[in-house]
């Protein structure tokens, strides 16, 4: 979703609202509403909803944002973001904590230095690198938990974020 997309949504969000706020008792909606206080708590029902869709809709458009970033990333940003996901995958815990300590990461291509949110990452299955290290099998478990608590506990992952389908990272778990 484009930025134009998004404001033009926000737009007719707002316009929404405003009709809402604009009803009168002969706009009808359900036939048991016959008192101005009926109405205006039906118009503020209606409000509430709209703003979680609007919110949902926000919500989808950021992972979306941050999924093809990091996926058509190129030059310097793409190999440092590969290197980061690769990391991830191999559970190089070390790797992981001296780039977020210091923004230097070992690319192939030779170190790269690139200091970003890593909580922000998605690949292109809009998954963030709690979900991307939940999903993985490894052979030493103890490096899943020691990069979960790393990511968790030292980089501020929340453990409530959702991908693209709108599933936390240990739902990967649950399923298996």
């Amino acid at each position: 979703m484009d930025v134009t997309s998004f404001k033009q949504l926000i737009e007719d969000g707002q316009d929404a609202l405003t009709n809402l706020r604009n009803l009168t008792l002969n706009d009808g909606p359900p036939a048991m509403t016959t008192t101005v206080d009926m109405l205006r708590t039906y118009t503020a029902s209606l409000e509430r909803k709209l703003l979680e869709l609007l919110q949902e809709k926000e919500r989808d458009a950021a992972v979306c944002k941050a999924s093809a970033e990091c996926t058509f990333a190129k030059n310097n940003a793409g190999r440092v973001l590969v290197a980061i996901f690769d990391h991830v995958m191999s559970a190089k815990v070390e790797a992981l904590k001296t780039w977020w300590e210091t923004g230097s990461i070992q690319t192939r291509s030779g170190p790269g230095h690139w200091r970003l949110d890593p909580r922000t990452l998605r690949d292109k299955r809009g998954y963030n690198l709690l979900h991307v290290t939940v999903d993985r099998n490894l052979a030493k478990e103890s490096a899943k938990v020691a990069q979960i608590e790393l990511l968790v506990n030292t980089m501020g992952f929340d453990v409530n974020s959702t991908d693209l389908v709108e599933s936390p990272p240990f739902d990967y778990i649950v399923r298996r």
